[in-house]
Parts: structure tokens; sequence; C-alpha cells
């Protein structure tokens, strides 16, 4: 998939609909997302984990506890997926703005703010501490790359349309 059509048509958007964007918040999910899956598998390989940020069942079950107890914002991802009840885990596959959304719901939850956009050290570091843990496969030498492209589409997708304006 092309980066700056999911940032511009999926990710941005999605964020702020549901009233969760800010300009690091879009190079965090950018990045998570790249890092992950590469804008390219919605399955691991191998492994249980689905979407475009490769949310594992177990954090999608936490996801759904975390918004139950805010049903502001299980409304408003619940609408924001045009559905009329949560969405399955499975729908992280096959819904592009619900698996943006719950990803983003695992970093919402954190109560440290997000690092600036200008930090892509700091947000790389941000996604590596709370979303992949020491579990996960991701180095910093591989996420690092991928936050950097983040930022790159981020900010010239805005530049882009400023000038369009």
């Amino acid at each position: 998939m092309d980066t700056e059509d999911f940032r511009s048509l999926v990710l941005a958007p999605s964020l702020k609909i549901v009233n969760m964007w800010s300009l690091s918040s879009e190079i965090l999910m950018l990045g998570t997302a790249l890092t992950e899956s590469n804008l390219h598998y919605l399955k691991q390989h191998p492994g249980p984990a689905l979407g475009v940020c490769q949310m594992e069942h177990l954090t999608y079950l936490w996801a759904c506890k975390y918004i139950a107890r805010h049903p502001r914002m299980r409304n408003a991802i619940v609408a924001a997926c045009h559905a009329e009840v949560m969405l399955p885990f499975e729908a992280m596959a096959y819904n592009l703005r619900f698996a943006v959304l719950m990803a983003r719901v695992k970093y919402w939850a954190i109560p440290s703010e997000l690092p600036k956009p200008d930090n892509i050290t700091g947000l790389c570091n941000y996604y590596l501490r709370h979303y992949n843990t020491n579990l996960g496969k991701a180095t910093f030498e591989k996420a690092i790359i991928h936050f950097d492209k983040a930022a790159s589409v981020v900010k010239q997708g805005y530049q882009d349309e400023v000038r369009a304006r």
C-alpha cells in the first residue's frame, strides 16, 4: 500500500474523527504501522497478530476492556468504523480504520506524554517501550528507519496540503 495514501486517506482522518490526533500521534502511528507490517502484511507471518499495526488478540481484548470504561471513546470508535457494535478481532485484517484506532487506544492509555513530533528517536523509543515491548522482534535499528520515513511522509503530506489550499 502506498504510504502517503494510507496516511492521508486512513490514518489522519481516523485519528481526527475520534479526537485522538496530534502531529506526534500521526508520526507514531505511521511509524508503528511501517515497523510492524510495512503496510504490506495484514497477518503476522508467523504469528497471531492482525492488521497494519499487527495487534495480537490479547492486546485487542485489553483495548476492548479499556474502551468499555470510556464509553465516549468506544462510541466514537464504533461510529468511525461505521459499525453498530464493537468489531471482532478479525476486523483488524479487513478494517484499516479499526486497526489504526485500536492501536491508538494502546498508546492513549499510557499516562506519559508523547514525545514532540521532531523527536523521532523519542517516538521510536516510545513505540519500542509501549507497543512492541521487549518480547517483540523489532529492534531500534529497524524501527528508526521506519520512524524517519514516517516523519518525512507526514511532514511532506502536510506541506502539500497547505500548498493545495
